[in-house]
């Protein structure tokens, strides 16, 4: 298998340069909508919150074509430097100037090339360019001077189609878990009706009276210590998912600073939930399986009093919509927008008989039961598809 630079084989599109002005968040005759960094996620384009701007502004080579790879060329955060995303057909619109179009030639398969866009050899690349040059953007030649194995078209068209069928099994766990998280939302809305609305008519309460605490951690910079390998886990935002902790991204901190910050040490079943930046809002439950542990400044916990309210329940209710829109309705804008603990302590949410919680918690319960099955045949699926990924370039999966 030869090894060719990209470059001969690709070519690559800017993004719409446009002025905010100029761009509108619905639709409208003579727009067409924009696609920006934040519609990048890891491997998958999502079209939601896009923007529109006048037709006249977008060339013909800036609509997205059929096998398009868009990336985020250009950001704020080398986090998301290289995300990118394969366009499936034709789309009738375009992508900001923080982006980049890789379309390729007649003489590379695109599918091949969208899968070597999520091998690890592709983001170890780009991480060694954002790292080294300490920079937050990927210029043309950072892409062209990337050096790919290239086996004939055929042999291209065959690697990719066994990825494609490796990677519908784990797209097919996801979609399952994703379907016992609705489950659980209905479950909620059917046993205790819209939140804010309250049809029902159950009692209603402020989230500081049915709490022993409700307070914030603190960085640990700002005490003089630093981050250390191991320890105590440190949660942050960026941990906190919505209805969920991911700590894949694990930061530790030594036990003196765990010990000087009493009031923030982590309990299992504290509410968790962020109070600045692009996850404003979202919560989650503490799990055993996470502590020892504390929280920075961004993460208000709340320590439930369990006598008085159920937390699967209180969690269920506070990642609906309803209450998000009421919780982030608080949001202070700024440089951050942000959310304070006066806002949370005093959030109203439904409160029913201490007994209808629990009934709640014990369905969840066993649909959280299932999901866990799903989320394992996930990893399985996960661990097949980049087992061929990295085969498929070193030339042995064909």
């Amino acid at each position: 298998m030869k090894i060719v630079a990209l470059g001969d084989y690709i070519k690559q599109v800017r993004g719409v340069s446009y002025k905010s002005g100029d761009s509108i968040k619905e639709p409208k005759t003579g727009y067409l909508p924009v696609l920006r960094s934040n519609n990048i996620e890891e491997s998958n384009i999502n079209f939601d919150d896009l923007v529109y701007v006048p037709e006249k502004l977008i060339k013909e080579n800036q609509l997205l074509r059929k096998g398009d790879i868009l990336l985020t060329a250009s950001t704020g955060s080398i986090k998301v430097i290289g995300k990118n995303g394969y366009i499936e057909e034709d789309y009738n619109g375009s992508f900001g100037a923080f982006c980049k179009v890789v379309r390729p030639l007649k003489s590379i398969d695109s599918r091949y090339l969208k899968h070597y866009f999520q091998s690890k050899n592709y983001r170890r690349y780009i991480k060694n360019i954002v790292n080294g040059a300490n920079i937050n953007n990927i210029k043309n030649g950072h892409i062209d001077e990337l050096k790919i194995p290239l086996p004939p078209l055929e042999t291209q068209k065959k690697i990719a189609a066994i990825l494609d069928e490796a990677d519908k099994l784990r797209q097919l766990d996801q979609q399952l878990i994703e379907k016992y998280d609705e489950l659980t939302q209905s479950l909620f809305l059917d046993m205790f009706g819209d939140p804010v609305m309250n049809p029902k008519g159950w009692d209603e309460i402020n989230i500081e009276k049915i709490s022993i605490i409700v307070t914030k951690g603190s960085s640990p910079k700002w005490q003089g210590f630093d981050y250390i390998d191991s320890g105590v886990r440190f949660i942050t935002s960026e941990n906190v998912r919505l209805g969920f902790l991911d700590c894949d991204k694990d930061k530790f901190v030594s036990e003196e600073f765990h010990d000087k910050l009493e009031r923030s040490k982590l309990k299992e079943n504290d509410l968790l939930v962020n109070l600045v930046g692009a996850s404003i809002g979202r919560g989650a439950l503490m799990e055993r399986k996470y502590l020892p542990a504390n929280i920075n400044q961004a993460v208000a916990k709340i320590e439930l009093n369990i006598e008085k309210i159920n937390p699967a329940f209180v969690l269920n209710q506070i990642i609906t919509p309803q209450i998000q829109e009421r919780l982030i309705g608080n949001k202070v804008e700024g440089a951050r927008a942000n959310i304070s603990l006066k806002n949370v302590r005093e959030l109203k949410i439904l409160y029913p008989p201490i007994e209808i919680q629990n009934q709640f918690a014990e369905r969840v319960e066993a649909i959280e039961a299932q999901k866990a099955l799903a989320q394992q045949s996930l990893e399985k699926s996960e661990e097949l598809f980049n087992s061929l990924l990295q085969k498929a370039f070193k030339g042995e999966l064909v």
